[in-house]
């Protein structure tokens, strides 16, 4: 897609649940809670240093899935952030 996008000077919308996914294709990053924006701006600051609670939960969700998928491989934990926010937390 982003040679697609660089090669024919295009602009995409790319609409996706998955947050890590997110990292490989935007420049930019708006995060969605119930129809409203809660994060936006360049991806990696976004992902990064993230202002809502939503998604820093989403990418702690995405580190609890990707250590499930890969049993008995040693997997990057998530930031260190999700280790205090506890089981309970909902995106």
């Amino acid at each position: 897609m982003r040679t697609l996008r660089a090669g024919r000077q295009l602009a995409m919308l790319f609409v996706t649940y998955s947050i890590a996914l997110s990292r490989h294709i935007a420049d930019n990053l708006v995060v969605l809670n119930k129809g409203k924006i809660v994060d936006y701006g360049p991806t990696a600051q976004v992902l990064e240093n993230p202002t809502h609670e939503y998604t820093r939960a989403a990418d702690c969700r995405r580190a609890e899935v990707l250590s499930r998928q890969v049993p008995g491989r040693a997997v990057k934990s998530g930031p260190a952030r999700c280790a205090t926010m506890g089981s309970n937390s909902r995106f």
